[in-house]
This record gives C-alpha cells, sequence and structure tokens, in this order.
C-alpha cells in the first residue's frame, strides 16, 4: 500500500494517462477534472495536492459562493482542508512568458493567502524526468510528514523508554546520578529491553537556560549512543514535551518591563503590559528543534501542542501536548492545555492511516492522582482534555511532574475506556523530592503487537537506589 495519497486537479482528463504513468507506482492517486467536483476537497482527506496552475475554463462553473478565480479559489479550499499539506503546482506555460500565466502565479503571493507551496513543475518533467519529479515530492512529503526510518516487524513489540524530570542544574541533584545515562543503558541492554523510542514527559532543564540544555542534549546523545550498535544518535527517535521548569519566566513575563527613551531607564508597566508569554519556550523550543532536527518546533504554531506521525508505518500516532502554555502573571505555575489547540489537533487529517492507529499523548502535567500531594499541579480543564483524548481514541498517556512512577488504567466512571494512565518519576533528583520515600527512577513501556496492531501493554516499572538498578516485574494490560 502507498504511503501517501495525492489529490491532482486539473481540468484536462487526457492527462490523467501520464500523471498515472509517472506517479501510480508510488502513491494513491485522486483526480479532480470537474469544476463540479472540487466539494470533493471538503471531503477527501490526502497528504499533498498537485494543482494546474491554469483553471481558466472552470471560472465560470465555480459554486456560488466562490468570489475569487478558479486558482485562487481552489487554494484556499486546500487551505482550509489542510492548511499544512504541501502543494505542487504544474502548467505547461511555466518557464514560458505568458501574461496569462504570470498573473495566476500573482495571485499566489497576495498578503491574504499563505500557502504551502512546494514546488513549481513544468509540464515537459513529467514527460522527460519521470524519477526526478518522484523524487522531489517523495523528499518532500517525508520531510513534511518527518517519517521516521524506525523499522519493526509487524509481530515484534515496540518498546518506549520514558523518562521525566531530567532537570539538569536543579542543586537536589542525587550524587548518584552522575554518569546516570550509563547506568541506564548497560541496565536495559542486559535485560533485553533496548528502547524503539524514547519519550521525555517534560522538565529537562530547571530554569530553562541554555548550558542546562547543552548538558541535557549531550547526556541524550550520550544515552542514544549507548543503545545504538553503531554508536549514531536519531533525533527523529526522541519526543519530548515542555514541563513548568522549560519555562524561561524572566522571558515570559518580560512584557511587564518597558523602557524610558526619555530618561534611558527601564521601568515596570504594572497591569498594562503586552503578552510576550510565547518568549518563555523559546529556549525550549531551540533546544527541541536541534535535538529532533524537527523545525516544527522551532514555531509556536497552536501553543506547541503537535501531533506526530513519525511512526505512522508501525501503527502509532503521539499527541504531544503542552501543559504550560497557560501559565500568567498571576499564576506562573498554573496547568492546562489550551482548548483551540486541541480543537485543531482533533480535526488532524493525515491520512490512509493503517487499519488501526493506536494513539498516545504525552505531557507533563497529569490529572490528579489519589495519593498525588496536595501542592503537586495537575491539568485543570482535565475534563476537556479527557475528552480530547476520548475522541482520537487515546490508548496511552504518559505524564510526569510528579516525581514517581506508576500506572493505572483510566476508565472506571471516567468516560475515557481502557486507556493506560502511566507518570514517570526522575532519574535525577534526591528521593522523596515529590512524595515520601520514592525513589528516583523511570519507565518501560512495551506495546505487544500483532500484525501491526497494538494488542497489549506491558509496564515494567524501574527503581534507582543509589547506584543500583532494579526492574520491576511487567504488568500486561490489554488494550481494546
Amino acid at each position: 500500500m502507498a504511503d501517501f495519497r495525492i489529490m491532482i486537479i486539473d481540468d484536462d482528463p487526457t492527462r490523467k494517462e501520464k500523471y498515472e504513468a509517472v506517479l501510480k507506482a508510488n502513491y494513491e492517486l485522486i483526480f479532480i477534472t470537474k469544476a463540479s467536483d472540487i466539494i470533493q476537497i471538503d471531503s477527501e482527506r490526502v497528504h499533498a495536492y498537485l494543482v494546474d496552475v491554469i483553471l481558466d475554463d472552470w471560472d465560470n462553473e465555480l459554486p456560488q459562493d466562490a468570489t475569487e478565480k478558479s486558482l485562487s479559489y481552489i487554494l484556499g479550499k486546500i487551505k482550509q482542508q489542510c492548511s499544512e499539506c504541501p502543494v505542487f503546482l504544474i502548467s505547461n506555460l511555466h518557464h514560458q512568458n505568458s501574461g496569462q500565466y504570470d498573473q495566476s502565479i500573482s495571485e499566489l503571493f497576495r498578503p491574504a493567502f499563505k500557502y504551502h507551496i512546494n514546488h513549481f513543475f513544468a509540464w515537459s518533467e513529467f514527460s522527460e524526468s519521470k524519477q526526478s519529479v518522484i523524487g522531489t515530492i517523495d523528499l518532500q512529503l517525508r520531510k513534511h510528514f518527518s517519517r521516521s526510518a524506525l523499522f519493526v516487524k509487524p509481530d515484534d513489540p515496540v518498546i518506549i523508554l520514558h523518562l521525566s524530570d531530567l532537570q539538569f542544574g536543579d542543586p537536589e541533584t542525587s550524587d548518584s546520578a552522575f554518569l546516570s545515562e550509563k547506568t541506564i543503558a548497560k541496565e536495559l541492554r542486559k535485560q533485553e529491553l533496548i528502547p524503539d523510542i524514547v519519550v521525555f514527559s517534560g522538565d529537562i532543564s530547571y530554569r530553562s537556560h541554555s548550558e542546562e540544555y547543552e548538558r541535557a542534549h549531550n547526556w541524550i546523545l550520550d544515552l542514544f549512543k549507548a543503545f545504538s550498535p553503531n554508536g549514531t544518535f536519531q533525533g527523529d527517535r526522541a519526543l519530548l514535551v515542555p514541563g513548568n521548569h522549560d519555562v524561561n519566566i524572566q522571558l515570559g513575563l518580560s512584557g511587564l518591563l518597558g523602557y524610558n527613551f526619555k530618561t534611558d531607564k527601564p521601568n515596570m508597566k504594572g497591569k498594562d503590559f503586552k503578552d510576550y508569554s510565547e518568549y518563555g519556550f523559546v529556549p525550549f523550543m531551540k533546544f527541541a528543534a536541534r535535538l529532533t532536527e524537527n523545525q516544527r518546533w522551532s514555531y509556536f504554531d497552536n501553543k506547541l501542542n503537535l501531533v506526530l506521525d513519525n511512526f505512522l508505518h508501525l501503527g502509532l500516532r503521539f499527541y504531544l501536548l503542552n501543559s504550560c502554555s497557560e501559565f500568567e502573571q498571576s499564576e506562573i505555575n498554573r496547568a492546562g492545555v489550551d482548548e483551540s489547540s486541541m480543537t485543531n489537533l482533533s480535526t488532524h487529517t493525515v491520512i490512509k492511516e493503517p487499519e488501526h492507529v493506536f494513539s498516545i499523548a504525552v505531557s507533563h502535567h497529569g490529572p490528579s492522582w489519589q495519593y498525588q500531594p496536595r501542592k503537586e499541579k495537575s491539568i485543570e480543564n482535565w475534563p476537556k482534555v479527557a475528552k480530547f483524548l476520548e475522541n482520537v481514541d487515546c490508548g496511552l498517556y504518559l505524564h510526569g511532574h510528579v516525581h514517581a512512577c506508576d500506572a493505572r488504567l483510566y476508565g472506571a466512571g471516567n468516560s475515557i475506556k481502557n486507556m493506560l494512565l502511566v507518570k514517570a518519576g526522575t532519574p535525577h533528583l534526591k528521593p522523596g523530592s515529590r512524595e515520601e520515600d520514592e525513589p528516583r527512577g523511570f519507565n518501560i513501556i512495551k506495546l505487544i503487537r500483532n500484525n501491526g496492531l497494538v494488542i497489549a501493554i506491558q509496564y515494567y516499572k524501574v527503581n534507582m537506589i543509589k547506584s543500583t538498578i532494579t526492574i520491576e516485574t511487567a504488568v500486561e494490560y490489554k488494550t481494546n
């Protein structure tokens, strides 16, 4: 089965055979050759669009609500349906002097439109450079959708190492945590629990300073290299979310500080200040983009709430939720997930999925646990987060913050059935830093698969007492 699905929009039906000759072996194709079929843009879910530039014959056949010419109207519909999907344009007038062509292309650069135009093809390329066309499209699609090169056989398990609250720079770091990356790797190799994916559920730094992230980056690289047989690091196998310690408070509240140009002195603005809270995430964003080599972390789009399909070919989808974006001047440590961002994620349109996708959500904060210390923050709008998780059929939820390891089914008396809720401890901070007598530790999660489908989850709690690592007997939970 083809990995990607492309919608081709061209008013000349005679070109269909040519498109198929070049693309059909690599992609699933959906064609629109009549203006009356443009409505399919709203219903067909695809990864990318290939659009003919000159569609003037359709101008008088567009729906009554159309106020623009065909090309602009179609690109607007595409933007509404899938704002981030790659768009490829094609024309037999490309590279030729044509007033009609120039006018059509100029429409794309009006300030009102921001399209993901990835490439302009000349029609001659489809006749003369088939492999070049496929290479260009494939490169853009795999780059955009960040597909991992990780391969696991359909009946083999996928192993996740779940770490949290590393907090590099924290004065409460245990002396026993020195060279912890070596200790962790050595024990997991011994137990044949080599992870395929490593999840960091927040608080990688202590104060969100660059030197702390530099230490974290080197530690993570050393950890991966200790697992890898050839000593290499694959950034797409590291997944992370920010924690409250990953917010640089000084930058986030910088809007409170003004500057008086008459006196050449700074001044406090009091209540009349501009919200610069997103700047508090800049150090973390730079770290995350560098570590994962995923440039989506370079932008504060959707308040750093992301859906990742790196592992869709393994039947896995990850929702990375930022539970710290709601912080404000009066309550810096407020925990919650932005509701408009969850709405955007719930309408995610990456298509032609495997028969069943197992969804995993990650955040720093989680819901309140029965024995959670009262001083510790939990997600304030958890009922709405739970509704979102139900909507995306989440089967596994990973979080940190409370510095304790545990797992339980979330379902009895709740709206979500058979979702496993897992919290991770800290491998670095001194025992009892949150819950009394709780040792340092982390989690191993093994996803048991049959023909590519996740049928069970095995949870391993890992305790770190001084320099000794103890892996408790796995507890298995069946999935739906």
